[in-house]
């Protein structure tokens, strides 16, 4: 095991080895002698600081006269300068011989934007040290805000990820559900994504799904909800929909994003989608609302891709 990687650092818990080692591997480190500093109140600070050996003691100012929290090994400093962009709130002391990596700002937001885990991983660490210091709790809001965005939100087309809509979409549906409505839900999927890609790049690829994400926005009413579902494939849902209006309601969105002017819409090239739809039933969920959706959608594309299917009324 790579020597950064032995303390177990709880940012990267639960990510692959592939997204950090090479971010750890090329980190500076920093050794710090017993009593001294590492960072001060109202001092501007653009680095998070992984402890590698060693205690940190985090105070209210550099007096050292009241210890807010402890920094262990594997633990972070330094996170809520690094979020909020503002001067440091607190001192940040060695309490012993203390060795720490140093990750600037600019890799930790590439590396949340990579893997969300390390957003829900900042966001839980942060969240213990705001229940320790209530100071840093009131000024921290916005960075947590950010944090809790991050971690629900896909960074390329800004739409919920799957962490995200699995909690809004079930918490809608049983609104819906609660209301004694019915909703309605697509699984939409961008047809041969995979020549795009191949034949025009990545970056091609990464211009259509922005692309989509923007047109659904557009097509879609305030009340609908959408979310990348992951790789080229979407998921949408449409409370107060009734099952006799499911398969309207996918023939309109698939009119609209096909009547997208090509001027307008900012696509390097054209392209088609496939619609899998369902309808909610009683004391449904939305993993089995997803699964029929897919379902459909599969057919969809079996058949000829370009087109709407709707699942069986079971």
């Amino acid at each position: 095991m790579n020597k950064a990687q032995k303390p177990g650092f709880c940012l990267f818990e639960g990510v692959s080895p592939a997204t950090v080692s090479p971010v750890l591997a090329s980190a500076e480190k920093r050794v710090l002698a017993q009593g001294q500093r590492l960072l001060g109140p109202g001092e501007i600070n653009h680095d998070l600081f992984l402890v590698e050996s060693g205690q940190l003691g985090v105070y209210a100012d550099s007096a050292i006269e009241l210890l807010l929290a402890t920094i262990q090994p594997g633990d972070c400093a330094g996170e809520l300068s690094v979020l909020e962009g503002e001067a440091t709130s607190a001192a940040v002391i060695a309490m012993e011989p203390t060795e720490v990596v140093i990750i600037k700002s600019e890799q930790l937001w590439s590396l949340m934007a990579q893997s969300p885990v390390i957003a829900y991983n900042l966001l839980r660490t942060l969240g213990q040290r705001l229940r320790q210091d209530h100071v840093a709790l009131r000024a921290s809001l916005e960075g947590r805000q950010a944090l809790e965005e991050a971690a629900t939100t896909d960074p390329l087309t800004g739409l919920l990820n799957r962490r995200g809509m699995s909690d809004l979409f079930e918490r809608e549906l049983a609104r819906v559900h609660r209301d004694g409505h019915s909703a309605a839900m697509f699984m939409l999927d961008i047809d041969y994504f995979k020549r795009i890609n191949d034949s025009l790049g990545h970056r091609a690829g990464d211009l259509v799904l922005v692309h989509l994400a923007q047109n659904m926005r557009r097509c879609l009413r305030p009340s609908d909800l959408v979310a990348r579902f992951g790789g080229e494939e979407f998921c949408v849902l449409l409370p107060g929909v009734d099952p006799g209006s499911v398969e309207d309601a996918a023939l309109r969105l698939h009119r609209a994003l096909g009547d997208m002017d090509e001027s307008t819409r900012r696509s390097p090239v054209s392209y088609t989608v496939s619609i899998g739809a369902t309808h909610s039933l009683s004391g449904d969920h939305i993993n089995a609302m997803v699964e029929r959706a897919d379902a459909a959608l599969y057919l969809a594309k079996q058949q000829g891709r370009n087109r709407i299917r709707v699942a069986a009324a079971s």
